[in-house]
Protein backbone atom coordinates (compact mmCIF):
# COMPACT_ATOMS: atom_id res chain seq x y z
CA UNK A 1 0.00 0.00 0.00
CA UNK A 2 2.76 2.69 0.90
CA UNK A 3 4.04 2.02 -2.81
CA UNK A 4 0.68 2.84 -3.87
CA UNK A 5 0.08 6.08 -1.79
CA UNK A 6 3.88 7.24 -2.67
CA UNK A 7 3.28 6.37 -6.56
CA UNK A 8 -0.48 8.60 -5.89
CA UNK A 9 1.08 11.18 -3.98
CA UNK A 10 2.99 12.56 -7.23
CA UNK A 11 -0.41 13.34 -8.63
CA UNK A 12 -3.18 13.53 -6.03
CA UNK A 13 -3.99 15.29 -2.47
CA UNK A 14 -3.97 13.36 0.06
CA UNK A 15 -7.39 13.94 0.49
CA UNK A 16 -7.88 12.58 -3.18
CA UNK A 17 -5.51 9.20 -2.65
CA UNK A 18 -7.63 9.11 0.52
CA UNK A 19 -11.08 8.79 -0.95
CA UNK A 20 -9.60 6.92 -3.65
CA UNK A 21 -8.11 4.01 -1.86
CA UNK A 22 -11.15 3.53 0.42
CA UNK A 23 -13.39 3.52 -2.30
CA UNK A 24 -11.21 0.80 -3.70
CA UNK A 25 -11.12 -1.25 -0.70
CA UNK A 26 -14.51 -1.34 0.01
CA UNK A 27 -15.24 -3.68 -3.31
CA UNK A 28 -12.12 -5.61 -2.95
CA UNK A 29 -9.05 -7.13 -0.66
CA UNK A 30 -5.73 -5.14 -0.02
CA UNK A 31 -3.85 -8.00 -1.76
CA UNK A 32 -6.24 -7.65 -4.75
CA UNK A 33 -6.38 -4.25 -5.31
CA UNK A 34 -2.18 -4.03 -5.15
CA UNK A 35 -2.09 -6.58 -7.52
CA UNK A 36 -4.41 -4.90 -9.98
CA UNK A 37 -2.34 -1.39 -9.43
CA UNK A 38 0.94 -3.37 -10.54
CA UNK A 39 -0.48 -4.91 -13.57
CA UNK A 40 -2.24 -1.60 -14.54
CA UNK A 41 1.33 0.35 -13.46
CA UNK A 42 3.62 -2.38 -15.73
CA UNK A 43 0.84 -1.69 -18.54
CA UNK A 44 1.22 1.67 -18.90
CA UNK A 45 4.99 1.53 -18.37
CA UNK A 46 5.34 -0.45 -21.11
CA UNK A 47 2.62 1.45 -23.55
CA UNK A 48 4.93 4.48 -22.45
CA UNK A 49 8.45 2.87 -22.89
CA UNK A 50 7.15 1.88 -26.59
CA UNK A 51 5.67 4.99 -27.20
CA UNK A 52 9.24 6.50 -26.10
CA UNK A 53 11.38 3.77 -28.07
CA UNK A 54 9.42 4.17 -31.42
CA UNK A 55 10.23 8.07 -31.45
CA UNK A 56 13.69 7.61 -30.29
CA UNK A 57 14.01 5.95 -34.12
CA UNK A 58 12.77 9.04 -35.64
CA UNK A 59 15.45 11.60 -33.67
CA UNK A 60 15.75 14.54 -31.34
CA UNK A 61 12.67 16.74 -32.53
CA UNK A 62 10.32 13.78 -32.94
CA UNK A 63 11.71 13.07 -28.92
CA UNK A 64 11.07 16.70 -27.92
CA UNK A 65 7.63 16.71 -29.15
CA UNK A 66 6.83 13.40 -27.58
CA UNK A 67 7.94 14.82 -24.26
CA UNK A 68 5.58 18.23 -24.73
CA UNK A 69 2.60 15.49 -25.36
CA UNK A 70 2.98 13.32 -22.38
CA UNK A 71 3.49 16.35 -20.44
CA UNK A 72 0.17 17.40 -21.49
CA UNK A 73 -1.54 13.98 -21.38
CA UNK A 74 -0.20 14.27 -17.52
CA UNK A 75 -1.79 16.73 -16.68
CA UNK A 76 -5.05 16.24 -18.86
CA UNK A 77 -4.65 12.74 -16.73
CA UNK A 78 -4.41 14.07 -13.24
CA UNK A 79 -7.12 16.36 -14.41
CA UNK A 80 -9.78 14.17 -14.89
CA UNK A 81 -8.57 11.96 -12.12
CA UNK A 82 -9.11 14.77 -9.76
CA UNK A 83 -12.60 15.98 -11.56
CA UNK A 84 -13.75 11.88 -10.97
CA UNK A 85 -12.79 11.85 -7.89
CA UNK A 86 -14.57 15.16 -6.84
CA UNK A 87 -18.02 14.30 -8.73
CA UNK A 88 -17.89 10.65 -6.49
CA UNK A 89 -17.28 12.49 -3.36
CA UNK A 90 -20.36 15.14 -4.38
CA UNK A 91 -22.70 11.96 -4.86
CA UNK A 92 -21.40 10.20 -1.56
CA UNK A 93 -22.43 13.71 0.20
CA UNK A 94 -26.18 13.27 -0.09
CA UNK A 95 -25.92 9.48 0.60
CA UNK A 96 -24.47 10.61 3.90
CA UNK A 97 -27.08 13.47 4.93
CA UNK A 98 -29.54 10.57 4.01
CA UNK A 99 -28.11 8.33 6.45
CA UNK A 100 -28.21 11.21 9.11
CA UNK A 101 -31.49 12.25 8.59
CA UNK A 102 -32.88 9.02 9.12
CA UNK A 103 -30.80 8.08 12.45
CA UNK A 104 -32.40 11.54 13.38
CA UNK A 105 -35.91 10.76 12.80
CA UNK A 106 -35.39 7.20 14.57
CA UNK A 107 -34.51 9.02 17.67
Amino acid sequence: MLTMICMLKQVLSIQDISQLLKSLIEHTSKTELYDQFRISQAKVLEDICSRVNQTAEQGKDALTKLALELSIEANARRTAAERILSELAEEEVPKHNKKKEKSKMQD
